[in-house]
């Protein structure tokens, strides 16, 4: 793999890792990384487990450690979202934000390196520099061989980037998509909220969300803004901001008729909307800066046009974890 710099986002400090009494690690605990976290499966102390104690660049401020167990999906009352049922997922972490510009355009970059202009191994274009379809501008540039974010967007979560780019970024750090179920376990947690921060209705100070008519900004905002929207495994923006792709396609009965332990979605699926148009789907979650309070419920699924791009839809990043 290229050398690639990791991107690290120091825009909150609402963790403070420090072992408490009473909480510290046992004796067989394992640091062998030395970046002074503890390996997820030797560690009781889930909010500061390391996620890949081989590389001492991953640590509890880039991903979260979420144990294995069950939690409750899916919602019986909204459409698209049930049956709710409760589901089992092993262990596996999440990435604390969203992917930022500045980390999307290094990518790009360490693709070039290796012969890739802006495709994937596919020959499919990575970043939509073309796209037209609307009033925002790319938030990445291609000048002079050198792939970079646009000033003042580097900290803000990468758009314009269809399902296989968010695909082909997460494998080049040996990551993947997270599964529906994966990002609504790190969402909402294992008591059944309707947001990541609780049952309270959102305000413009836990999440970047709105509609046409009225929105907290309108555009994205740079990653990790609203502490007070964070879910109960540290996670930022998992409402609004910028909706997400996960893997799964989007079939209608799924919820019903999945597995009840590490569902990984169905083989395919299509989505026909209320204009008759039916396209190839696969699911994004969330809402972003300009949708409304219902799409920031943890179960809202939105499908969305599987070859598409959008200035509203990007993604985080999961690794499935093995113990040694």
């Amino acid at each position: 793999m290229f050398g690639l710099m990791w991107v690290w986002c120091a825009c909150t400090d609402d963790v403070d890792y420090i072992y408490e009494p009473g909480n510290e690690p046992s004796a067989d605990a394992v640091d062998a990384d030395g970046d002074g976290f503890y390996a997820w499966y030797s560690t009781s102390d889930s909010e500061n487990a390391d996620c890949d104690d081989s590389d001492p660049d991953v640590t509890p401020f880039e991903e979260r450690y979420i144990p294995a167990g069950n939690f409750w999906r899916g919602d019986d009352t909204t459409p698209l979202a049930g049956p709710m049922r409760e589901i089992y997922l092993s262990d596996y972490c999440l990435d604390r934000f969203e992917v930022r510009n500045d980390a999307f355009a290094a990518f790009l970059q360490a693709r070039l390196a290796e012969g890739y202009q802006n495709e994937n191994d596919l020959g499919q274009p990575l970043y939509d520099f073309d796209d037209d379809d609307d009033v925002y501008d790319p938030t990445i540039s291609f000048t002079d061989g050198t792939y970079a974010a646009v000033e003042g967007r580097a900290d803000h979560p990468v758009t314009e980037v269809w399902h296989w780019s968010a695909d082909a970024f997460c494998q080049f750090w040996d990551k993947e998509l997270p599964t529906e179920a994966q990002w609504e376990k790190g969402a909402r947690g294992t008591d059944r909220r309707r947001y990541p921060w609780g049952d309270v209705d959102p305000d413009c100070e836990k999440a970047n969300y709105g509609n046409p008519q009225q929105r907290c900004v309108g555009d994205t905002l740079p990653v990790g803004m609203h502490e007070d929207g964070i879910s109960p495994y540290g996670l930022h923006d998992m409402a609004g901001n910028v909706s997400e792709w996960v893997w799964d396609y989007y079939q209608a009965d799924y919820f019903s008729e999945s597995e009840d332990t590490d569902p990984l979605g169905p083989d395919s699926g299509f989505y026909e909307d209320e204009t008759g148009q039916s396209f190839v789907a696969r699911i994004a979650r969330s809402g972003n800066h300009s949708t409304d309070e219902g799409s920031l419920q943890v179960f809202h699924r939105t499908p969305e046009p599987a070859d598409g791009s959008s200035n509203g839809l990007g993604f985080r990043c999961a690794r499935i974890l093995t113990a040694p």
